[in-house]
C-alpha cells in the first residue's frame, strides 16, 4: 500500500497555523482540504454535529492536521475514531498529556504525532524549534518529520512527561511573567507618552512581547496554564522567586544582591 502523504486534511484551516500549514503543504505539491467552523475552508462545518460533509475528504486522506486547541482537537479526535483508518494524525497541542492520552484509544489504525511548533504562526518555520512525540510510528510519519527538517525546523524528538514538564518552564512560567508585567504596566497609569520619552530597550522589548502576548485569544494561554500537569509548581517556583528577590531589593543589602547575581548567572 502506498504511504506517500498527497492529501491532506486540515481542522481549523482557517486559523493561523491552519494557513501556514496549507501554504507549506501546497508548496511542496500536496492537495490540501480545510476545514473550520469560520469562513474561508473548503468544509465550513462541525464535524462534532456531523461527519457526513467530512466523508470524502478523511476517505482520501493521508495526513489529519489537528490546528486546535486542546479542547476542540479532543473533540475531532473523537469525531474521528473509526472514520479514518489508514492516515497520519497529527495535532499541535501545546500541552500533550491530555491529548496522547486520548490519542492512545483514538484511531488506532493510523499513525499519530503529537507535534508542538514552539514559535507562532507568524513565523518562519526555518530556525524554529518543534517537538515531536511519536505516538505510533510510521512510513507516514517519518515523511512528515523528514518534512518539517527539510523546512528548516529544529527538531527535538522526546516523551510526553518531558514536554510538559520543560515547557511548564518556557511556556507556563514565561507566560506568567509577561502577564504580570502587564498588568504591573497597566497599575502605573502613567500617560503614554511619558512612558515613551523615558522607556529602555529593555522596557520597550518587554512591553511589546507581554502586549503581544495579551492581545492573543485568553483561552490558549489559560489552557496551557491550566492543563499543565507541572503548572501549579511552576507557578509556585515562580512566586517563590519573586518573593526571595523582592526582599534582597528591600534590603538595600549590596552584599546579597551580588550574591544572587553571581548565582543567577548562567556561564
Amino acid at each position: 500500500m502506498d504511504k506517500d502523504i498527497k492529501q491532506a486534511l486540515i481542522f481549523g484551516g482557517s486559523g493561523g497555523f491552519g494557513q501556514a500549514f496549507a501554504a507549506q503543504l501546497r508548496d511542496r505539491g500536496i492537495t490540501v482540504i480545510s476545514a473550520d467552523v469560520l469562513p474561508g475552508s473548503n468544509i465550513q462545518a462541525d464535524i462534532l454535529d456531523s461527519v457526513t460533509p467530512f466523508a470524502g475528504a478523511l476517505a482520501d486522506a493521508d495526513l489529519v492536521l489537528l490546528c486546535l486547541p486542546q479542547e476542540a482537537a479532543l473533540g475531532v479526535l473523537k469525531a474521528l475514531d473509526g472514520h479514518i483508518t489508514d492516515a497520519l494524525v497529527v495535532d499541535i497541542c501545546s500541552v500533550k498529556s491530555v491529548i496522547v492520552e486520548a490519542a492512545v484509544g483514538r484511531c488506532t489504525g493510523c499513525e499519530y504525532v503529537s507535534f508542538h511548533p514552539m514559535f507562532g504562526p507568524d513565523k518562519a518555520f526555518s530556525g524554529s524549534n518543534g517537538v515531536f512525540i511519536p505516538v505510533r510510528g510510521g512510513t507516514r510519519g517519518e515523511i512528515f518529520r523528514q518534512w518539517l527538517v527539510e523546512l528548516g525546523v529544529q527538531i527535538i524528538e522526546t516523551d510526553v512527561e518531558t514536554h510538559d514538564r520543560v515547557t511548564s518552564l518556557v511556556q507556563v512560567a514565561t507566560h506568567a511573567v509577561l502577564a504580570t508585567f502587564a498588568n504591573l504596566r497597566e497599575a502605573y497609569d502613567l500617560p503614554e507618552d511619558m512612558v515613551e520619552a523615558f522607556t529602555t530597550p529593555v522596557f520597550a522589548e518587554l512591553d511589546r512581547v507581554s502586549q503581544s502576548m495579551v492581545a492573543e485569544d485568553p483561552a490558549l494561554y489559560h489552557n496551557i496554564q491550566s492543563a499543565n500537569p507541572w503548572g501549579g509548581e511552576s507557578r509556585a517556583r515562580l512566586s517563590m522567586a519573586l518573593e526571595e528577590t523582592l526582599q534582597i531589593l528591600g534590603e538595600k543589602d549590596p552584599v546579597a544582591m551580588r550574591a544572587l547575581f553571581s548565582r543567577i548567572r548562567r556561564a
